[in-house]
């Protein structure tokens, strides 16, 4: 049925949100549920063409000191705790539409 009807996760959709609203000093992480090492693998991949934003990508435990902070969340029982930290943490300037599961945030350090 997911073929039929074309429902794919959108990781490429949020990396182009990345890419499109990405400044010097950002930092990127991705909150799937999963190790760090799988949750990032995909987002590595749509941006592998882009070296200063690879180097950007963090654990979210690494966040405290983001000053902005790109999310790539997968929806999941196992991933919402730690994407509601980061959204307690961060000011929301930007968020996408569910696409299947996944959807982008665009985080601001408070003030």
């Amino acid at each position: 049925q997911h073929r039929r009807a074309n429902v794919r996760e959108d990781y490429r959709s949020a990396c182009a949100d990345i890419e499109r609203n990405w400044r010097d000093g950002d930092h990127v992480v991705s909150v799937t549920g999963t190790p760090d090492e799988y949750a990032q693998s995909t987002v590595r991949h749509y941006l592998r063409d882009r070296a200063e934003i690879l180097a950007s990508i963090v654990p979210a435990s690494a966040t405290a000191d983001a000053p902005r902070l790109h999310v790539v969340y997968r929806d999941s029982n196992y991933a919402r705790s730690e994407r509601d930290d980061l959204l307690r943490r961060f000011e929301v300037l930007e968020q996408s539409e569910d696409r299947f599961r996944i959807r982008y945030y665009l985080l601001a350090a408070k003030r």
